[in-house]
């Protein structure tokens, strides 16, 4: 019989348009990644569904993005690392890492950590640090935001908003147009924390 991790769909800690997130059981260094059953059912993953990889596409780009970290010059810690594949009652997930502060509470994305006051001098460093990097890094990267981006105890972390968007894979196929696009995004990014920070709680 075929052993899965089985979830309570009501247990999810969080969740977006393509994943819910929950609690790995009895592991607080681990959280589970599955992909969100309306996003199953949505007209963008049965478009994937012309494709071998189905509405895991999203999945395996994420994966992709890893490696591709990895094979890099300067491979960097700004991903939230990918332990690997696990089996559940929602099908196949990503067993990833968990951010925690040094209370051991999840860590905040930035625009909480905007709206909280807690936007200091060094987390604006680490910010400006990932932005030089991503500015020249092959990862590819669709949706960069406040919400994706977590800190705590000094790292910085996006966890999610990686990977080819377009199912043909421009980006894939050119370093050039995908670096042009990741500037792209890093300049409406940076207006983006202005605007946050002048305007906290802004949504």
């Amino acid at each position: 019989m075929k052993k899965f991790i089985e979830l309570q769909a009501e247990q999810r800690i969080a969740e977006g348009q393509q994943k819910w997130v929950f609690a790995y059981p009895n592991r607080s260094d681990l959280l589970i990644k599955v992909t969100n059953p309306s996003y199953r059912q949505s007209l963008a993953a049965k478009l994937l569904g012309w494709g071998r990889y189905g509405y895991f596409l999203p999945m395996l780009r994420q994966l992709g993005e890893q490696i591709a970290n990895q094979l890099s010059p300067q491979p960097a810690s700004y991903l939230e690392h990918v332990y690997g594949l696990v089996d559940t009652n929602f099908g196949l997930a990503l067993v990833v890492e968990a951010i925690r502060d040094d209370q051991g509470q999840l860590a905040m994305n930035l625009r909480d950590l905007i709206d909280a006051g807690k936007y200091e001098s060094e987390l604006a460093q680490h910010l400006e640090d990932f932005l030089q990097w991503l500015a020249k890094a092959p990862v590819i990267v669709y949706d960069l935001n406040l919400g994706n981006l977590v800190y705590a105890q000094g790292r910085l972390v996006m966890i999610d908003g990686i990977g080819e968007p377009s199912r043909i894979g421009w980006r894939m196929l050119s370093a050039a147009f995908n670096g042009w696009k990741n500037r792209r995004k890093i300049k409406r990014f940076r207006y983006r924390v202005q605007r946050q920070l002048a305007n906290p709680g802004f949504r």
